[in-house]
């Protein structure tokens, strides 16, 4: 069977309603020039953030630039693409056909986020993109509506516009400022969900325990009770995937001001090539085992180490989508005699600080021994309990990342541990972490507030 991904509406309405509430927040509409399709790619933004930070992305390296434009200045660089993690196109009887392969093109030199690879998993496209319906139909009119679901996954269909649906659709707000990009819509019916189970769980001492993959809850004693503990509250599998912990929003339990962001690893020096000879090289030794601690802050060398963490390639005067060339943007810990010790990439970068994390829920926790002899004997060590007022975040992107190292409110403050004669004993653990979680939000979220589940 053949399948129909082209739709002909009149109204917005219609649009929307292949895009329902319980599993969309967004709904964005682009009017396609004459010669968008799958050979030439579709201009969408020159921000990388328009769908950098709201999508979920697997990030690489397509290969070097090969045009001879802008003088051939950047020929031979590498042009970094970005794959979604979920992309399905509507059919016009209204199905999903996954479209494994479509991803964003990253042209810094311009800069320019373009779309392509839009072939679906059973080797189709929407007719309408195809090189031979640009050729033959050169006037008609085309609409790309984009659609993001709550854990970051997108859903696409191409309009062909019917009556004045052209001119509804270029009287709708642009989207982040935009003038091509349209938003038909937007909510986050999730917020209101996840506020009433958040209500349930705070105010009261529970054992801490952890849901298991079958859906099991269980005792646990470790170190991440307060998280798991609020997870199984919520009645959340772990999964500790990309996704968000509840409909794309990130949970974070903390019991102080100092907490850990994100714990990305190192894809870059002597760490990623050979982690024994880093930690023996850059590490201290303690009963047998070789250690790699210490404040790492940007531009100053860490007592404790000797590495200094600085931001290469990268002006924050300038934004970042003209500066997102592989191999030039990373970020790099050196040693005295500037050898990269341990780097992030810059696919690493935006793979580690992405949608995930554009929506954020602070929950602060306190923590006890419990006394409780049914809860000692049923394997309890601790009791849990959640405050009723949560940090609420919204609207976060690399470029926030990046400028908040610069500002020392994000520090590396690592922790891994290389036992050489006992390997199961081995971790690599390197946390992003800031000092006063309350400080640093201005810097990391453009909206944010105090929220009193109570109130």
């Amino acid at each position: 069977m053949t399948n129909t991904f082209e739709h002909h509406y009149s109204d917005i309405r219609q649009i929307l309603a292949s895009f329902p509430e319980d599993t969309f927040t967004h709904v964005l509409a682009k009017v396609l020039p004459k010669n968008a399709n799958d050979k030439n790619q579709i201009y969408w933004s020159a921000d990388f953030n328009m769908l950098g930070s709201l999508f979920g992305f697997r990030f690489g390296d397509r290969g070097p630039v090969t045009s001879n434009k802008k003088g051939g200045a950047n020929k031979g660089r590498s042009i970094p693409e970005a794959v979604f993690e979920q992309f399905s196109w509507i059919t016009e009887d209204g199905r999903a056909v996954p479209a494994p392969r479509v991803k964003m093109l990253i042209y810094a030199q311009y800069p320019e986020m373009r779309l392509s690879g839009f072939k679906t998993e059973t080797n189709e496209i929407p007719a309408s993109l195809s090189v031979s319906f640009t050729k033959e139909n050169p006037e008609a009119k085309r609409i790309m509506i984009l659609g993001r679901t709550y854990t970051g996954g997108a859903a696409a269909m191409i309009v062909i516009p019917q009556g004045d649906l052209e001119k509804q659709i270029l009287a709708t707000p642009g989207f982040m400022g935009s003038r091509v990009v349209r938003l038909l819509h937007e909510q986050h019916r999730n917020i209101n969900d996840l506020r009433d189970r958040l209500k349930q769980a705070a105010g009261q001492w529970m054992p801490g325990v952890r849901r298991t993959r079958d859906d099991t809850t269980i005792p646990f004693n470790g170190t991440q009770v307060c998280g798991y503990t609020l997870e199984d509250a919520l009645e959340i599998i772990p999964n500790a995937d990309k996704n968000g912990d509840y409909m794309g929003i990130e949970l974070k339990a903390h019991t102080a001001k100092k907490l850990t962001l994100m714990t990305t690893e190192p894809d870059m020096g002597l760490y990623a090539k050979n982690f024994a000879d880093f930690m023996t090289t850059y590490g201290y030794e303690k009963s047998g085992a070789w250690r790699w601690t210490g404040i790492h802050k940007e531009g100053m060398r860490s007592e404790r180490s000797g590495l200094t963490l600085r931001i290469m390639g990268y002006n924050r005067n300038q934004p970042i989508s003209g500066q997102l060339i592989a191999g030039e943007l990373y970020i790099g810990l050196f040693d005295s005699e500037e050898n990269l010790a341990a780097g992030w990439s810059m696919e690493r970068i935006l793979g580690g600080w992405d949608a995930k994390h554009n929506e954020t829920v602070y929950v602060k926790a306190t923590r006890k021994n419990t006394e409780n002899p049914e809860l000692l004997n049923s394997g309890h060590k601790y009791e849990v309990r959640f405050d009723n007022e949560v940090l609420w975040c919204r609207g976060t992107n690399p470029e926030r990342l990046l400028n908040a190292i610069l500002d020392h409110v994000i520090i590396i403050d690592p922790a891994p541990k290389y036992d050489p004669a006992n390997p199961g004993n081995n971790k690599r653990r390197t946390q992003w972490r800031v000092n006063d979680i309350h400080k640093a939000v201005p810097s990391l979220y453009e909206n944010y507030e105090h929220t009193d589940l109570f109130s």
